[in-house]
């Protein structure tokens, strides 16, 4: 029942191989995300059905149209379709004999409509095909091993028979086809390709016809009749088959050789562009070797096209000059012919592709960042993501439900619209905006892209239940896997804490954060409502990492104020939650929230007292506190001033800004700690003060006369021969996360 556009398949002799294909895909960034869009089922995926084999646009509806007119055109297609494509044997049986009856309502309008004509004309023929259908595929089976008289060449030659054995005139050329599909899969080319020539003037010259036509093409081959078999290929536009063909007589003809083939068949072949796309999308977007050799022959054959103006869709090729002009580093002629490809007629898909294009080349080629290029901006953007929210439709959603968090977390592709303008705002906008000094504007727009669309579509799914959940809700549900980040109590959230928003939130400085908060809250323009409306906007959020960094940057008493207003609820839901466990004894507490609010308000109270005290040893030894917490805070409880140590994948950038912030700590710890050492008056507390910090050689040797020094030089051999601990250990903790 399938509508086999190649022979190519069925060209393989006696055992058929099943190749797999594995379940992964590399990683690749925003800016790599598939851009050429000229062909395919609304703009919104990768897949191109049939687009190899058949000049036909999509021959799977052809056939139901076909069906349609012997039945009635009042059927829906996609009924048709259901029927023809996607019912099992057994639901087809019981089609039949729900016709044979002639009651029993269907809700499908094909089904019903056979049932009520009692059409089982029809209805035997479904279970004949089906049956052919299910037979082939089982030789097509890595585990199937032909042999004479086995079931499935039993099964074929009693389809062969069965389709002899019909008269009828209405579905004479659909039981023909199912008698050569039977009989090329036994490997009976010259019966296949006899029962062609007998009966090929009975076909309607539809889909039909085309289908049994490469089947006899295919037998021509096998019997050696190459010439015949590329005269045949090409009639049917299986061009895949036609180069098969040639490759076979000692030639190397690959994909891109296709192009000028189909070019000179039909100069408006829709498969031009569909095989284009599939180049670009596969060779040339992912960089497989010759790659720039690859470009100018497409560049070349594009440019060709062009300037014979045989081509009706000029649209669309001056689309594709211009893509390939920007992928050959020469965007300002990628601009002009993208304006030529708006300024002539096309499809409104095309039309929008083309504009999508025009938005990246025009923020691709801008200087700077400024006021004139961000109303520009704001207007394509509005266009975009209106693009985004019309497309959605359900079977979109439901692949962003089961795989969007995983996806976007590894850089893959995921919906056409979003990735566009995800391409748009990553690669291009925000590098310009954080140039020109818009760093509050480049944080709105990356909150945007990186959370727009699952804002949108509202749900993740569950993996450990099967289940779908809401997206964003908090609600703590016990899980082994890492696929709810922001749903439960799990410590590996590496989607909101590696996601290019966070990078940039965690790496630009916090008084940026600070600002975008108050933009968020208070709007200074209708582009800022615009941006917040589409973007994560919890504020425990943002509270939090300002919190964090202000502990980073030793900023304690601000940290406070923001760590306050972070529930409990929120912090199980960071990527560093499980280190809480830990129980650092200095501030340990059995809710979440207390663990940075009270180092904070531990660290804070210590600079009081630091400051407030008058006794210098009380003095020195609050300072050696202070320093034994900020080593702390850098070394063994990092989680409470860095995020980047807490993810269970190579975390995505190294920055400076928390390079810089790490090193003051480390500067703070070792002047303090300096300070408090030459701060001691008295020697027993400065002797019993340096035992504490392993400084036992300092100990005895310039405080000899303190009992700490006696126990001290009792010991030697417990204390390491009086050996201080060197402070470059300090670092260690850094350098290897």
């Amino acid at each position: 029942m399938r509508y086999l556009f190649s022979i190519l398949i069925v060209l393989i002799p006696a055992c058929r191989l099943s190749l797999a294909c594995g379940p992964y895909d590399r990683s690749y960034t925003p800016d790599e995300y598939h851009t050429f869009r000229i062909c395919g089922e609304n703009m919104s995926g990768d897949n191109i059905k049939g687009w190899r084999y058949s000049w036909r646009e999509n021959p799977q509806m052809d056939n139901c149209r076909s069906w349609a007119k012997i039945t009635s055109t009042d059927i829906p297609l996609k009924d048709i379709q259901e029927v023809v494509y996607h019912w099992g044997y057994d639901r087809l049986e019981k089609l039949h004999a729900d016709a044979v009856a002639g009651k029993k309502k269907n809700d499908n309008a094909f089904a019903n409509w056979l049932i009520r004509e009692k059409d089982t004309e029809i209805t035997s023929f479904l279970l004949l095909a089906k049956k052919c259908e299910q037979t082939r595929e089982k030789q097509c089976s890595q585990w199937y091993y032909p042999a004479w008289g086995d079931e499935e060449n039993t099964l074929l030659m009693e389809i062969v028979e069965k389709a002899k054995e019909y008269k009828g005139e209405r579905l004479f050329d659909r039981y023909t086809l199912q008698m050569m599909r039977a009989l090329f899969s036994l490997r009976q080319y010259n019966e296949c390709l006899s029962i062609w020539l007998s009966r090929k003037n009975s076909f309607h010259r539809d889909v039909i016809e085309e289908m049994a036509k490469n089947y006899a093409a295919g037998a021509c081959y096998h019997i050696g009749e190459i010439a015949k078999a590329k005269k045949m290929f090409i009639e049917t536009g299986d061009i895949i088959s036609y180069v098969f063909c040639i490759n076979k007589e000692g030639k190397t003809y690959d994909s891109y050789d296709m192009l000028p083939i189909i070019y000179q068949r039909d100069t408006n072949d829709k498969r031009l562009f569909q095989q284009m796309q599939n180049i670009i999308h596969y060779d040339i977007e992912w960089g497989r070797p010759n790659l720039e050799k690859n470009l100018k022959t497409l560049y070349d054959f594009t440019l060709n096209v062009l300037d014979e103006g045989k081509a009706k869709n000029l649209a669309g090729w001056y689309y594709t000059a211009s893509y390939l002009s920007d992928k050959l580093c020469d965007t300002v002629q990628a601009l002009e012919y993208i304006r030529q490809a708006r300024e002539l007629p096309a499809g409104q898909d095309l039309k929008d592709a083309i504009r999508v294009f025009d938005i990246y080349l025009k923020a691709k080629s801008a200087t700077k960042y400024d006021t004139d290029f961000e109303n520009y901006l704001y207007d394509e953007l509005s266009w975009l993501d209106q693009k985004i929210v019309m497309n959605l439709d359900s079977v979109t959603k439901k692949r962003i439900i089961r795989y969007g968090i995983t996806y976007r977390n590894f850089g893959h592709s995921l919906y056409y619209w979003d990735d566009m303008m995800r391409k748009i705002l990553l690669s291009q906008v925000v590098p310009k905006c954080i140039a020109s000094g818009y760093q509050v504007r480049a944080l709105q727009l990356l909150n945007m892209a990186d959370n727009r669309l699952l804002n949108l579509v509202g749900k993740v799914y569950d993996y450990s239940t099967d289940s779908i959940m809401e997206w964003g809700n908090f609600q703590r549900i016990c899980c082994s896997y890492r696929s709810r980040w922001r749903l439960d109590y799990l410590p590996y959230n590496d989607y909101d804490y590696g996601n290019d928003f966070f990078i940039n939130l965690d790496s630009l400085g916090v008084q940026h954060i600070e600002r975008l908060v108050v933009r968020m809250q208070k709007p200074l323009c209708d582009f800022d409502r615009f941006l917040t409306e589409r973007s994560y906007v919890n504020m425990e959020y943002f509270y939090e990492i300002i919190g964090t960094q202000l502990l980073a940057a030793m900023r304690y008493e601000e940290a406070i104020h923001y760590l306050n207003q972070v529930s409990n609820e929120f912090m199980h839901t960071t990527n560093v939650s499980l280190y809480y466990k830990t129980k650092p004894k200095y501030y340990y507490t059995t809710e979440p929230k207390g663990y940075k609010l009270n180092f904070a308000k531990k660290m804070y109270a210590l600079e009081e007292n630091i400051r407030r005290l008058r006794n210098p040893d009380d003095r020195a030894e609050c300072m050696l506190a202070y320093a034994k917490e900020l080593q702390n805070s850098i070394g063994p409880h990092w989680y409470l001033t860095r995020y980047y140590s807490g993810h269970w994948y190579d975390y995505p950038f190294y920055s400076q800004y928390q390079t810089d912030l790490y090193d003051n700590v480390v500067k703070e710890f070792e002047y303090i700690k300096w300070k408090a050492f030459k701060t001691f008056t008295d020697a027993e507390r400065a002797a019993k003060a340096c035992y504490d910090w392993s400084l036992y050689k300092t100990a005895v040797t310039k405080y000899p006369q303190t009992k700490t020094a006696e126990y001290i030089r009792g010991h030697c051999d417990v204390l390491a021969d009086y050996k201080d601990a060197p402070d470059k250990e300090l670092y260690k903790y850094f350098k290897q996360r």
